[in-house]
């Protein structure tokens, strides 16, 4: 059964934050915001997985600290960049 407008803004307003750790994802990290997902993550480039391993971990241990959704991602960018 496919989901109403309104069924996925209910959705999305108990999602403080998406991590879309995979290839490309930037495009449906853009549309959860739009549905009111405060904070998500996606990329626009295809993602080795070793990469996508490091970024997790160091987003994740970063992220019980954090006080904004930028915080863990600096860390985390900086490790792999």
């Amino acid at each position: 059964m496919a989901q109403t407008n309104a069924n996925r803004e209910a959705a999305a307003s108990k999602i403080q934050l998406a991590v879309l750790n995979a290839c490309n994802s930037a495009r449906v990290a853009e549309e959860l915001v739009k549905v009111g997902v405060p904070c998500a993550v996606g990329t626009t480039h295809d993602v080795h997985d070793a990469v996508a391993v490091t970024f997790a971990t160091a987003f994740y241990q970063a992220s019980p600290t954090a006080r904004t959704c930028s915080t863990p991602w600096r860390p985390a960018s900086c490790r792999w960049s």
